[in-house]
Formats: C-alpha cells, sequence, structure tokens
C-alpha cells in the first residue's frame, strides 16, 4: 500500500482501465459452445449476472453487470481488506484488544471477552457470544463456552464490532473508507458510499453495515485479490 493507491507488482498490471477491455472467447481458449450452455443455464436459475475474466479481460458476461445488488455477507471479505489496508499503515493495531479499544455493548462484555483482539475478530475468533443486528448466527455457541482466539464461529458480531473500530480508528465509515480507498484506485465504475448503508436495532450498540455493489465493480476486488494471492496488498 502507498500513498492513497492500491499498489500492484510490477511483473502484475493485468488490470482493467476506467473500462474493461474484452476478448473473443476463443482467442483466450474458451469453448464458445461450453458459454452458450451456461449462458442458457443462468437464464433457468436464479442468478442476476456474471462475468468471466481472464488475464484481466472479459470472456464472458451475461445479465446486467452495472445492476447494484445486496452482497450480503461478502461485506466480510470487504472489512478484511480495508483492515488489511489500515494495518500496514499502522493505523489499526491488529493486537489491540476490545478493553484497549473500549468497546461494549449493551450486555455488557466480561473480562475474558475484552482480550478479544482485533485480528481475533477478523478471524471471527473473538469468543464473544452476544447478539448482534442483522443476527443470523444460528447455532451460536453459548456465552463463555470458548476463549477469545481459540475457537471459530460465524459470528456477525465480530463484524459488526470491526466496523465500529474502523470508524473510530479512521475517523471513516465503511462505506466512505472503501470508496476512497479500495473503490477509487481500483477505478469501480458503479460503487458510490451511498450505495452502503447502517442498520441499527436494540440487540447491539454496533450496527450492521450492508453495500450494494455492481458484478462489475465485485470482478475488480476478485482479480486483485487473485493477484495479491502469497504478497498481500502493498
Amino acid at each position: 500500500m502507498t500513498g492513497n493507491s492500491l499498489s500492484f507488482a510490477e511483473n502484475d498490471r493485468i488490470v482493467p482501465g476506467a473500462e474493461w477491455d474484452e476478448v473473443m472467447p476463443e482467442d483466450a481458449g474458451w469453448s464458445t459452445a461450453h458459454l452458450a450452455n451456461l449462458a442458457q443455464d443462468l437464464t433457468d436459475g436464479r442468478s442476476t449476472s456474471l462475468m468471466i475474466i481472464d488475464a484481466g479481460r472479459i470472456v464472458f458476461q451475461w445479465g446486467d453487470v452495472a445492476c447494484k445488488s445486496s452482497v450480503a455477507s461478502v461485506r466480510k471479505s470487504l472489512i478484511n481488506i480495508l483492515y488489511g489496508i489500515y494495518i500496514a499503515e499502522g493505523r489499526i493495531n491488529p493486537n489491540d484488544t476490545l478493553a484497549d479499544l473500549e468497546i461494549d455493548d449493551v450486555t455488557p462484555l466480561t473480562a475474558i471477552e475484552k482480550t478479544a483482539t482485533v485480528l481475533d475478530l477478523l478471524k471471527a475468533k473473538s469468543g464473544v457470544y452476544l447478539p448482534s443486528v442483522y443476527d443470523t448466527d444460528k447455532g451460536r455457541p453459548p456465552r463463555g463456552s470458548h476463549k477469545p482466539g481459540t475457537h471459530w464461529f460465524y459470528n456477525n458480531w465480530d463484524f459488526n464490532v470491526l466496523g465500529t473500530i474502523l470508524e473510530r480508528q479512521t475517523g471513516q465509515t465503511v462505506f466512505e473508507a472503501f470508496a476512497s480507498r479500495v473503490a477509487g484506485p481500483l477505478s469501480m465504475q458503479d460503487f458510490m458510499k451511498d450505495d452502503g448503508h447502517f442498520h441499527y436495532g436494540p440487540e447491539s450498540r454496533h450496527p450492521v453495515y450492508k453495500i450494494r455493489m455492481s458484478t462489475r465493480d465485485l470482478a475488480r476486488v476478485g482479480l486483485r485479490v487473485s493477484q495479491s494471492s502469497g504478497q498481500g496488498f502493498q
């Protein structure tokens, strides 16, 4: 990570500009017959759109790739990207505990729960099993059954709290940070900070952050992450 942009390795610059480049499927080694069958399968299913990217270029697209849809729990991957940026810059310490950050909730946290670190939350291993806003955490373990850092659980509480921590530490909401630190540098065509909104509830002090994105913008995220494999965001 350098300045306000995501940097790319010099030998890994197959990235789209303001518009995606396209290539004929057969020129990239794809079967047009198989892609036609895929299009038919998509028509019969529940997908809204799909893109296949090869070497940074579109070889196939179906549906309205500019249409924005709720990305649901993809938000968890998106906020991990933001944390990677801010941790690399030293603006967020992954070893800070909930106690260090003065994080609490409607139901007060125990002393042990407050030992959970930012890294524990990013790994969904906080050990804090409290109700969360937009709670889909079926099968939540009994409170106090696992110490922080020892047990993985698909925990919306962890990721809602990460939104709170990010805003406190950076002065930006998740949506503002994503717009300036990811969407802008990746030249996303559709995303705006207004495509996110908070949903509050009585269960917790920490709201859920809902995000809408287009297929072609999500493809930029997927391409960048695939190019970062093994090296991270620099």
